[in-house]
């Protein structure tokens, strides 16, 4: 089995095409991505926060460590680079059930139903 992005938004703007954050190498944006399995219907959500160093320094004056689950790092803002990067990664992926490729995507970005027990 494999995966797919379906679609992408972001509640911080409404336009990838034409948002440019005010300092594209000081930024932080959280997308969410709709990835569900290839030829089938449905998609789960995955939150990826996409940033640069320069942000994470600024955010965090004076810290010298940083667990940085669910983040990519960027030099600067280009998001046809970032949905590129994203794209790859989750077509890379393969698995026997859509629980096993979730929980590899996961890795990167925070599933919705993470830790979730029935």
């Amino acid at each position: 089995m494999r995966a797919i992005i379906k679609s992408y938004d972001s509640d911080e703007m409404e336009d990838f095409r034409t948002y440019r954050p005010e300092d594209p190498v000081v930024f932080a944006l959280s997308i969410n991505f709709e990835i569900g399995p290839v030829g089938h219907a449905g998609a789960d959500n995955f939150q990826l926060t996409v940033a640069t160093p320069e942000f994470l320094r600024l955010q965090y004056p004076g810290d010298t460590c940083y667990f940085l689950r669910h983040y990519l790092l960027v030099k600067e803002y280009d998001f046809s680079r970032t949905l590129a990067f994203m794209t790859k990664y989750v077509n890379s992926l393969e698995a026997d059930t859509w629980e096993q490729l979730a929980d590899k995507i996961g890795r990167v970005a925070l599933w919705e139903f993470e830790d979730y027990r029935p």
